[in-house]
């Protein structure tokens, strides 16, 4: 409540504040998304979200509580953060009209979203959280709500755990889903993004490749006070998934500790993180044509693990997760080399080399400080 302001929106003389404060927060600290259920009863985990009059009614919608939602999201809206509305939960996803798929009380449910929300400015449509249904029953759900949707927002499906990037064989390609929603283990974001962003090419429809939930269940991102450095959520998945040609990830709060993914009540508890995620944003944004950039793991040795994100003969940034020299392969020309600090952000900073040539593999030095931490070099052609 403390970061509502003055002139923020509340509803029934003054209540409301708290969830349009912690958006203000997170807003404040560059995040920039968030995921939420829009139905979680039916065995769900949580128990405590549906858009009906009641939780045993299926064709009643409480217009009260939806024009309540309606406006948080247009706060969203104004702070900048994308709705990624995930509309069912993997037990729950055959409870809806009681079976998969479009029967009369699902489309229902997809039409009052779509004719209420679909105006918000950035929205994913997610068909659910550890999805089980079919692909021939996704494609037909995307395909109504897309006929529904006259803006277009992006589609996509939650993958089981550690079940990406073939998960999704069976939907590259179609033309009613955009992106990914991946639960996996952090180590493997880079590998899934390289992938995914691979094979949705060749399937003739690029994917945006995001990354969403970090198992263990139980653990997930843990507190600041618990876990001070994230040193596994910024190496692995932040840092993997934006250098395998990824579009970002969204953080998950496992349950073992206060703040957890079903009560969180202070989305400070994972302040530092906000910064580090936001920290790699402004690496990404400010310093890098990423659009232009692929992945070239292949062009790095030396140091363990390094990621290449690259448009070869140009500009290359090299991701050193674990410290150590990294060596890169250069195309001919002369370039700088200068070093960014994922963990506390700021300007490049100079290393024990400045400039290197090519063709050929020439030694990034080592970076300013902390030889043993992560670092990115940003390496460019004068």
């Amino acid at each position: 409540a403390r970061d509502w302001r003055p002139g923020d929106p509340s509803w029934k003389g003054g209540r409301g504040k708290n969830i349009i404060g912690a958006l203000n927060y997170l807003g404040s600290k560059g995040v920039n998304s968030v995921y939420f259920l829009t139905y979680n009863i039916d065995g769900g985990d949580g128990k405590d979200v549906w858009m009906w009059t009641g939780p045993d009614a299926r064709d009643r919608y409480d217009v009260s509580k939806l024009e309540q939602w309606e406006i948080v999201f247009s706060h969203m809206d104004r702070l900048g953060i994308q709705l990624h509305v995930v509309t069912q939960e993997t037990e729950n996803d055959r409870k809806l009209g009681g079976s998969a798929g479009l029967n009369p009380v699902r489309k229902l449910y997809y039409r009052e979203l779509v004719a209420r929300f679909a105006h918000h400015l950035a929205v994913m449509w997610n068909q659910g959280e550890e999805n089980n249904t079919s692909d021939a029953e996704r494609k037909q759900i995307a395909r109504y709500i897309r006929a529904l949707d006259p803006y277009q927002h992006p589609i996509t499906v939650h993958s089981k755990n550690n079940r990406a990037p073939d998960f999704y064989n069976g939907l590259l390609g179609d033309p009613y889903f955009e992106a990914t929603s991946i639960q996996g283990d952090m180590a493997n974001y880079n590998r899934d993004a390289i992938a995914l962003r691979e094979r949705s090419g060749r399937a003739g429809r690029k994917w945006a490749i995001f990354g969403d939930e970090q198992p263990s269940a139980n653990v997930g991102v843990l507190p600041d006070a618990v876990d001070p450095e994230h040193e596994i959520p910024r190496t692995q998945a932040l840092w993997g998934n934006l250098m395998g040609g990824g579009s970002g990830v969204e953080w998950y709060f496992g349950y073992t500790y206060p703040n957890m993914d079903l009560n969180c009540e202070d989305w400070r508890s994972r302040d530092r993180m906000w910064d580090q995620t936001r920290y790699a944003l402004e690496f990404f944004r400010r310093y890098l044509r990423f659009w232009e950039m692929t992945p070239e793991n292949d062009l790095a040795s030396g140091a363990e693990r390094a990621r290449v994100f690259a448009a070869s003969g140009r500009i290359y940034a090299v991701y050193i997760p674990n410290g150590g020299a990294a060596s890169l392969k250069l195309e001919a020309g002369t370039y700088t080399v200068r070093w960014y600090d994922p963990r506390n952000g700021g300007e490049l900073r100079a290393g024990s080399v400045t400039a290197v040539s090519g063709p050929g593999v020439a030694s990034l030095g080592t970076p300013p400080g902390e030889l043993g931490r992560d670092w990115a070099a940003l390496v460019e052609r004068k």
